[in-house]
């Protein structure tokens, strides 16, 4: 009985740890953007046409921030990921992504950006998402960039463009970025 009585609270304390550790991970404030930090967080936001975007929704199957840092030739990627379930059991999502090359801090041009959603209101159905505007200024600040600690903080701002219906533009300010992209 002893023994039974023990696993059973042993199995308890456990699934109450592992829900403390999802709910924790799920409990992003969805309408502040993170603090700008350069501590490998694992944060990500920035303003879409001025709302808030912050990554969540993510689970073992799909990522809500993804990196990739490419020693030594500089090559980053970076996405954010909106992930959520309507009232009718729908699956929504948005992602925010931004490519370019740097091997040190400062300002670099963003290479390339988009946006895509199966919520926005597209001008056509077999719109795939928003490239970015290369008419306009495109810009990501690397205010950290640490190779033996593996983070890599920034700030990102830049517009994206509908290629398919003229005048359709996402503006992207205020971005932030503080990630581990070794983990």
């Amino acid at each position: 009985m002893y023994r039974s009585s023990a696993l059973w609270h042993l199995a308890v304390f456990y699934a109450l740890l592992l829900g403390a550790s999802c709910d924790k991970a799920n409990n992003v404030k969805k309408d502040e953007l993170p603090p700008i930090t350069t501590e490998g967080k694992n944060t990500f936001g920035c303003k879409v046409n001025g709302k808030v975007f912050r990554n969540f929704g993510g689970n073992f199957n799909v990522q809500d921030l993804d990196v990739d840092y490419h020693i030594p030739l500089g090559l980053f990627s970076l996405m954010g990921l909106q992930r959520s379930q309507t009232n009718t059991g729908n699956t929504e999502f948005r992602s925010i992504d931004l490519f370019t090359v740097f091997t040190e801090e400062g300002e670099h041009l963003i290479r390339n950006g988009g946006f895509h959603s199966n919520t926005h209101p597209f001008c056509r159905d077999d719109i795939e998402g928003f490239e970015l505007d290369t008419t306009l200024p495109a810009i990501l600040n690397i205010l950290r960039l640490d190779n033996q600690e593996f983070i890599i903080a920034g700030t990102f701002e830049f517009t994206l463009v509908n290629p398919h219906c003229p005048g359709d533009t996402i503006r992207i300010t205020e971005g932030r970025f503080d990630v581990d992209w070794a983990n």
